[in-house]
């Protein structure tokens, strides 16, 4: 089995991402309705965490209604789910962390000059 064919939730924060998610749903839904081209891939970086069983199961009990044998489900689905997160505001956070750094260094440095 390709990696590719196994079924991830995913856990989005970003409203752009959100949006260009949705677009991607109606997309394919035209796609697989009217043969329209292809939806547009969406690429966005997050960490791979357990799913809790009750999502676990709602998922589970979702794709019996529509259809997937458990047989399917348990081949295709795991029990894992996509956290998203934005590597910008990562950065962000780390050069804020370094000039507090460099804030309380120098603080330092003039208090232990000013003493001697």
């Amino acid at each position: 089995m390709e990696e590719s064919s196994l079924v991830y939730s995913l856990h989005v924060k970003s409203s752009d991402i959100h949006a260009k998610l949705m677009q991607q749903l109606r997309d394919t839904n035209d796609m697989f309705n009217d043969n329209s081209k292809s939806p547009e891939v969406i690429h966005f970086k997050g960490k791979i965490k357990e799913m809790p069983s009750d999502e676990y199961n709602t998922m589970s009990s979702y794709l019996k209604k529509i259809g997937f044998s458990q047989n399917d489900i348990q081949e295709l689905v795991k029990p894992y789910y996509i956290l998203e997160f934005d590597v910008n505001k990562i950065k962000e956070g780390i050069f804020f962390g370094i000039l507090v750094l460099i804030f309380g260094l120098s603080q330092l440095i003039i208090e232990y000059k000013s003493k001697s």
